[in-house]
């Protein structure tokens, strides 16, 4: 898996669950990116401006992150492409 740095997938899941608990208090958002990007919609439509999020293997579940979760928030409206973001940073009038 992605996600696994080959040790102890017991203990990894426990780390998982600690960090996300231990720094937010919020249940740690853990699964695919699809379980992943409906927990995130969530806190969006529960009014949720922003979060931030810790992840246990930064180097492995970054890319994941970009990669499939991210495109689903897009999808789901609660995420703006980055270029576009951009684009409209750039209309606001100075």
């Amino acid at each position: 898996s992605r996600f696994s740095s080959g040790g102890d997938s017991a203990l990894e899941e426990r780390m998982r669950r600690q960090v996300a608990n231990g720094l937010g208090g919020f249940p740690p958002i853990v699964g695919d990116p699809d379980v992943c990007a409906a927990e995130l919609v969530k806190l969006s439509r529960a009014g949720f401006a922003g979060l931030a999020l810790t992840l246990v293997h930064y180097t492995n579940e970054l890319p994941l992150l970009i990669e499939a979760v991210l495109p689903r928030l897009a999808r789901a409206g609660i995420r703006t492409p980055a270029g576009a973001a951009r684009s409209a940073r750039d209309k606001v009038p100075q």
